[in-house]
């Protein structure tokens, strides 16, 4: 969406408070109800278009073909057999055979969804990536050459309509089904 239309959408929701202030005169749980909601959609969207997040800085991912993103390291620096990786000040240094599980989810993000993957290794390395860490798509792109049972379709699952996190496995390295899983590593 485009700033223009951005600006259109931010003055519509405030006019509409406006009005729905206008409105207390005659009904006023109603009108208070409709400032209320109207007025939170109003905060959400200048939310989500004035504060810079690594999403805003300047429009990265959105102005990056698809061969610059597939080549984007971000966070990552590969090496033959795998990986390095910054977590907390720490750097780790992962070969593909550590990965243990992948686990992939959708978050909602008010007006788009972000798709999310929870990787667990060996020695209790674990971390999350979604779409918008640099060099998630180079990311998904090796793991799929280097470990050779991960799943088909799961990006299909992710984009498929829904609100639902829905918990996806990418990966396991000893083949478990979900209950298994979210039994070893989400449950406290």
């Amino acid at each position: 969406m485009n700033k223009l239309k951005s600006i259109l959408n931010i003055i519509t929701g405030l006019l509409l408070c406006v009005l729905s202030l206008w409105a207390t005169t005659s009904n006023l749980k109603f009108a208070w109800l409709a400032v209320i909601f109207i007025g939170g959609i109003s905060i959400l969207i200048l939310i989500r278009y004035f504060i810079k997040d690594d999403r805003g800085k300047s429009g990265d991912n959105a102005k990056k073909s698809l061969n610059e993103l597939m080549a984007d390291d971000g966070i990552f620096t590969y090496s033959e057999k795998g990986f390095q990786l910054k977590i907390s000040q720490t750097i780790y240094q992962l070969e593909w055979k550590q990965v243990k599980t992948m686990i992939a989810y959708k978050m909602d993000r008010f007006a788009s969804d972000d798709i999310c993957m929870d990787v667990f290794c060996d020695d209790g390395i674990n971390f999350t990536i979604s779409e918008e860490t640099p060099g998630w798509y180079r990311f998904v792109d090796l793991s799929k050459k280097h470990i050779t049972d991960i799943a088909n379709f799961w990006e299909i699952e992710m984009v498929t309509p829904g609100n639902e996190a829905n918990l996806s496995i990418v990966y396991d390295r000893h083949n478990r089904n979900m209950g298994e899983i979210e039994k070893e590593y989400y449950s406290s």
